[in-house]
């Protein structure tokens, strides 16, 4: 049975710097819209694209077409997936579902944090170091969302990890975990299979 693993929680929460470390290693590259987003944007200014809301929008469509193009291509193959993503609307709950009702087990890694000032102060370090902003009203939208969007959905994770920055949680639906991430996390674990 093939997998889809998904990536999410605040912005600044660390999704990017060791989020895979959570997922087996052979599950190749795990689609990262922002990433793929600067990129296109960069190069577009570079070939001399000036105006920030073109450049926007032709990198969002950019990203958009590529993400459904490798959905499409690993569903049509029976191949596992991995994305990074925020589940701040209603609509995000449209991919894994997607994957759910074609068989594929789901997994997730929530990576959270106690306050959206904390996330602000996460990506304006990233953001001086060279990283990606993000704007204050998509960081708090991030951050509130990401949790309030799922109340009244029906979970349809096989594996969910819930790391936060005291501890980490592992709900399992499968009796043996498929992966439960790095055994060099100084942080304590609590495993239940009840949810």
């Amino acid at each position: 049975m093939p997998n889809l693993f998904i990536i999410t929680g605040s912005n600044g929460a660390g999704k990017s710097t060791v989020g895979a470390t959570y997922f087996p290693d052979d599950i190749g590259e795990i689609f990262d819209g922002d990433k793929l987003f600067l990129q296109r944007k960069t190069a577009l200014w570079k070939s001399g694209l000036k105006v920030q809301k073109e450049l926007n929008k032709q990198a969002s469509a950019f990203v958009e077409k590529t993400f459904n193009e490798r959905i499409d291509s690993a569903i049509r193959h029976n191949f596992d997936f991995a994305y990074e993503g925020h589940f701040s609307r209603d609509e995000s709950w449209a991919v894994p579902n997607k994957f759910k009702s074609l068989g594929y087990r789901l997994h997730l890694v929530f990576f959270g944090l106690s306050s959206p000032n904390i996330s602000s102060n996460r990506v304006l370090i990233r953001a001086k170091e060279g990283g990606h902003s993000v704007d204050p009203l998509t960081l708090r939208e991030n951050f509130y969302g990401n949790s309030t969007s799922s109340r009244g959905i029906k979970n349809p994770f096989t594996q969910f990890i819930l790391r936060t920055q005291t501890c980490i949680w592992l709900f399992s639906k499968i009796p043996a975990p498929l992966y439960t991430g790095p055994p060099s996390i100084n942080t304590p674990r609590t495993v239940s299979n009840t949810f």
